[in-house]
């Protein structure tokens, strides 16, 4: 239950940080941080269909093919849990850099999967500005997951 509580919180948070908290593309992507932070403490299998659940409801909700956010999610949930099992899970560094490569690979994925499909592509230009600001969030997100053992 804690779960879809989760989900649907941080999909109502993506929905406002869009709205109201985006500049020229740049913007906090909530429930990718979301679901890397839920890897982090509750694991890869917990991050994996956290990943996988929020990435069909955005699918479903945002402009794009659909599954590209829902595989993506899921690999990258499972893979920051794995990881957060070898290394120090609470370390800023761990993730901001996990949440940093995350959000470049997803917008390198969706780019392909879209390409591959002949789907309109959206502009990545400030992709590693956006990485970067997803990357200091991370830590405030961290933490409230840790607390509230959210996920």
């Amino acid at each position: 239950m804690q779960l879809i509580i989760t989900i649907i919180l941080g999909f109502l948070l993506q929905l406002l940080s869009f709205r109201y908290f985006s500049y020229q593309g740049i913007g906090v992507n909530v429930m990718l941080i979301l679901t890397i932070e839920v890897a982090l403490v509750k694991g890869g299998d917990r991050g994996g269909l956290f990943g996988f659940i929020g990435g069909i409801i955005e699918d479903m909700f945002f402009f794009g093919v659909i599954g590209e956010r829902t595989i993506i999610r899921l690999l990258l949930g499972y893979a920051a849990g794995w990881i957060g099992d070898k290394f120090k899970a609470h370390s800023f560094l761990l993730q901001f850099m996990l949440v940093f490569i995350s959000v470049i690979l997803q917008a390198a994925f969706i780019l392909a999967v879209r390409t591959l499909f002949r789907y309109p592509v959206i502009s990545h230009k400030n992709i590693l500005i956006t990485a970067a600001v997803n990357g200091v969030v991370a830590p405030l997100i961290y933490t409230a997951v840790k607390k509230t053992n959210a996920g």
